[in-house]
């Protein structure tokens, strides 16, 4: 067929059990959110070497903050 594979849309993928959200953004990485980071923590501890180091503090410091609350 020839050309790039590529995907010209924005995908996102929505989990109603868990209320959460995934959308690749590129081929350097993806966002994930919830309204409660208590569903993103294993995701947080699972996949932590793959946060990108321009993201790390702020991630960090939210998952740090969550610890204490």
């Amino acid at each position: 067929m020839g050309g790039e594979n590529f995907i010209t849309q924005r995908v996102y993928f929505f989990c109603p059990k868990n209320n959460t959200g995934f959308n690749i953004y590129d081929d350097r990485g993806c966002d994930i959110w919830s309204k409660s980071i208590k569903e993103l923590k294993p995701i947080y501890k699972d996949l932590n070497s793959w946060i990108l180091d321009y993201n790390r503090n702020e991630i960090d410091e939210m998952f740090k903050t969550e610890k204490t609350a």
